[in-house]
């Protein structure tokens, strides 16, 4: 097993515990990693299986990130430089939370969520085709059957590696899979969903990640929306926790499952509101609007269970 440690700065402040509580909680990802005090994970990275450890030796204020990668051979410098990115990518090391903080200086309640989440970066999905893969499999599903799913994916084309005496698999790549809908429906056994996944497979084999983090995103979302099995729902979804792009959340009809989902979510922070209430203070945000949304989600019922919040 070859080893090599690389460190991997972040935009402070960056507290590693939020991120591994965060995902302690994301369904699609749950089981597959160990979350302790640091975060062991695998990755799939030009058809090869890597794991990779992530800790923090710094506070919040200074943080002090390093990554350990493992690999069956050595990893040369372009390989391991790329999973580096995907890594701080995965992560938002880069982001800047005194940009959405400078948007909330307006919405002194919002503000009450951030104190909460103080040094909480956006966890994405570790790939967009990761992404777009669950939004296939979550479909008209329960959580739990589209866990199993994503499991026998991983168990049938994925990759898996020992560390330490934790046993790690890897979600595919999509030039792993088949894009043969059949063969994946030996795996799914549901005819639709094979179908979409095969479409998003072809899909993501003809795009490149160059393409995918450059392109306008009226333009990638015109691409995903071209998908079978793709909706409005999908593709949002995938620019906000697969790619990062963060405008336009709320571009979603009004009786849609997501739109319903934030106005519970928003609820606790800002009393009731309509969907063009909730759209209105979103606006407000501008290009972060979906990061907002993502933080209204994943930690404005927690903190209002918590009593941190009191609504309007």
């Amino acid at each position: 097993m070859h080893r090599s440690t690389h460190p991997l700065p972040a935009a402070p402040p960056f507290d590693l515990q939020r991120s591994l509580a965060f995902l302690r909680g994301f369904s699609p990802m749950q089981g597959e990693q160990t979350t302790d005090a640091a975060l062991l994970k695998a990755t799939r990275l030009g058809q090869q299986t890597i794991a990779f450890r992530i800790t923090q030796h710094g506070p919040p204020a200074d943080p002090k990130l390093a990554a350990e990668l493992f690999s069956p051979g050595s990893l040369g410098k372009a390989q391991a430089e790329r999973l580096l990115e995907r890594l701080r990518f995965f992560l938002s090391l880069d982001d800047d939370p005194a940009a959405l903080r400078a948007r909330a200086a307006h919405d002194p309640t919002f503000l009450k969520v951030l104190d909460a989440a103080d040094g909480y970066h956006h966890v994405k999905f570790l790939t967009p085709f990761e992404n777009a893969a669950w939004a296939v499999l979550s479909q008209r599903s329960p959580l739990n059957a589209a866990r199993r799913a994503k499991q026998d994916l991983t168990a049938q084309f994925g990759g898996s590696l020992d560390v330490d005496g934790q046993h790690l698999s890897a979600f595919p790549e999509a030039a792993d899979l088949p894009t043969d809908a059949a063969a994946l429906d030996a795996v799914l056994g549901n005819p639709r969903k094979s179908r979409a996944l095969a479409a998003v497979v072809a899909g993501f084999q003809t795009v490149s990640e160059t393409w995918l983090k450059t392109a306008p995103d009226a333009e990638i979302r015109a691409w995903l929306l071209g998908l079978y099995g793709i909706g409005a729902w999908s593709a949002s979804f995938i620019l906000l926790r697969g790619l990062g792009r963060m405008g336009g959340a709320l571009d979603v009809p009004g009786d849609s499952v997501f739109m319903r989902e934030m106005l519970r979510a928003a609820e606790p922070v800002y009393g009731p509101l309509t969907p063009d209430e909730l759209r209105g203070k979103g606006a407000a945000y501008g290009e972060l609007e979906g990061l907002w949304a993502h933080l209204l989600r994943a930690h404005g019922e927690e903190a209002a269970r918590l009593n941190v919040l009191s609504p309007p």
